[in-house]
């Protein structure tokens, strides 16, 4: 008996021996490395075309030298990503964090609530960057709390113009080579896209030309989000989930069964009707607009914070002004605040190095940490001026492969897409939200439109019982909303079919609906 509990405790201990122990972990709360020993760790991506490979990527070999953090990053497309991410949260074969998370407030809380995520309120001791941030701005803990009064995701925040309005662009060459004048409302937009589509702008003797191409492929609002000002929506806090903004009486407004979204609706479809709009606006996305901008076919666009996106012709494009509708509305409302996105990191209940993981993602909020995701690493493809500001290296600016400068400084940093967390001021940018024609863009804006406010963008969570409600009711509502959007605007639904249409979609616990986000904004509002 005696040697069956020597031979048991032996074994007991050559199994303790050959385990981890995470709980004897030395963690540094404020120097470099995080740790003196490496760790190893796995994470999942949402990996942006601009990006190079995470696992050889420059910055991220230079972060793992800084912390002493190894991670193995499983990278999964943007466009397969949150199926990705959703399945292996349901089986909980677990990574030890998300980055590039893409966690709504929603997914926070119902995740959280499974366990699967880890309140990182809790280990802020370890993130002296972040922490510094939250207590000269309130707002950001305003933000990304979610209703239980703790934090699961990390954001992006941002106080760069450029990077938080998203634009509409015009073709100038075409304008000049028909002797047009700039639209500056949609009476006029209209006429310059009919002399677009008919008057052959690209000088090539074919009727080749689109007025406007689309991409709203992922989202049928895409195709007139950055239109809603024109009819009135979202000049208070701007747009939510896509067809909510809050009216003048504080309260939330479900944009879709207005009768200003039935005249955005009756306008998309006049365009639609004459053709002044390419009809595969809805079956594409912003990579087919852009190869068709470089075959010099379009002439209006209506994507993004800049024209990068656009390609070899994005010299052609500018901002008009904001196009103000019938009743003179000129809001500005496609604007994200100065958090500018939730939900772009979080560490899972597998990770047995929380606080060692948080100290890694809270370097990322550092100034260097900032500079070296934006614009990579000293020497290689940025240099510190004289004046001690950031300069990207020329052959960056102007890549001689004819790389945008966004896909130069991919090779380099892990800004493509956004979505990570970090801090990005004017001092630590210089991405295309620099650029002398992306601050014209910006200039145009404010010039001729009533801009939202950043701080007064609303970011909306939910309790975890008005998570599982919104579950219940978001996506058949959204879906059906969407559709007919559709519907209405290429004409395969008449408009004398709207009150059915508001009616049906009144019968979907619409009124359940709404009060969610209702509560939700009283929340966030108090």
């Amino acid at each position: 008996m005696k040697r069956l509990f020597v031979v048991f405790i032996a074994l007991l201990l050559a199994v303790a021996l050959s385990m981890p122990v995470a709980f004897a972990l030395t963690v540094s709360k404020t120097d470099l490395p995080v740790v003196d020993e490496k760790i190893n760790l796995t994470g999942m991506v949402s990996k942006h075309n601009n990006t190079a490979g995470w696992n050889n990527q420059p910055a991220i070999v230079h972060f793992e030298e800084l912390t002493n953090v190894h991670i193995d990053w499983e990278e999964v497309p943007d466009g397969n990503f949150v199926e990705k991410r959703n399945l292996l949260l349901a089986s909980n074969d677990l990574p030890d964090l998300f980055m590039r998370a893409r966690l709504s407030a929603t997914d926070q809380v119902i995740y959280a609530s499974n366990g699967q995520l880890v309140a990182l309120d809790a280990l802020f001791d370890y993130a002296p960057y972040f922490s510094e941030m939250m207590a000269n701005n309130a707002g950001i803990a305003k933000c990304i709390t979610m209703p239980d009064g703790h934090i699961y995701a990390l954001p992006q925040i941002n106080t760069t113009d450029g990077n938080l309005i998203n634009n509409y662009f015009i073709n100038t060459v075409w304008l000049d080579a028909l002797g047009l004048e700039m639209p500056t409302n949609l009476e006029e937009f209209h006429d310059v896209l009919a002399a677009f589509v008919t008057g052959d702008p690209n000088q090539n003797g074919e009727a080749d030309e689109i007025g406007y191409a689309g991409s709203a492929l992922s989202n049928s609002y895409d195709l007139f989000i950055n239109f809603y000002g024109s009819f009135g929506f979202g000049g208070n806090h701007g747009i939510i989930n896509g067809f909510f903004d809050i009216d003048d009486d504080d309260k939330v407004r479900l944009i879709a069964i207005q009768d200003k979204y039935k005249e955005l609706l009756i306008y998309f479809n006049i365009l639609w009707s004459e053709n002044l709009i390419d009809k595969d606006s809805f079956a594409q996305n912003y990579q087919t607009v852009s190869a068709k901008c470089a075959l010099n076919q379009v002439g209006f666009v209506s994507y993004g914070n800049n024209t990068q996106w656009i390609g070899a012709t994005r010299a052609d494009f500018a901002q008009p002004p904001v196009l103000a509708g019938s009743n003179g509305d000129n809001y500005w409302v496609n604007v994200s605040g100065n958090v500018q996105t939730v939900g772009t990191a979080a560490i899972t209940s597998a990770n047995r190095y929380p606080e060692a993981t948080m100290r890694y993602l809270d370097y990322f909020y550092s100034e260097h940490g900032t500079v070296t995701i934006r614009m990579g690493i000293e020497g290689e493809s940025y240099y510190i001026d004289v004046d001690g500001s950031y300069k990207l290296f020329d052959y960056i600016k102007h890549d001689p492969n004819g790389l945008t400068q966004d896909q130069a400084v991919g090779k380099y940093g892990i800004m493509g897409g956004g979505n990570v967390p970090q801090n990005i001021s004017d001092r630590v940018d210089q991405s295309a939200a620099q650029l002398p024609e992306t601050k014209a863009d910006v200039e145009t804006i404010r010039a001729t439109g009533k801009l939202v406010p950043y701080e007064a963008i609303t970011k909306l969570s939910y309790t975890e019982d008005e998570a599982v409600d919104l579950s219940r009711y978001e996506t058949d509502i959204l879906s059906y909303i969407k559709e007919n959007s559709v519907k209405f605007i290429t004409g395969e639904r008449e408009f004398s079919e709207w009150d059915q249409y508001v009616q049906t979609l009144k019968s979907m616990n619409l009124d359940e609906y709404i009060a969610i986000y209702q509560a939700a904004y009283d929340r966030w509002n108090s």
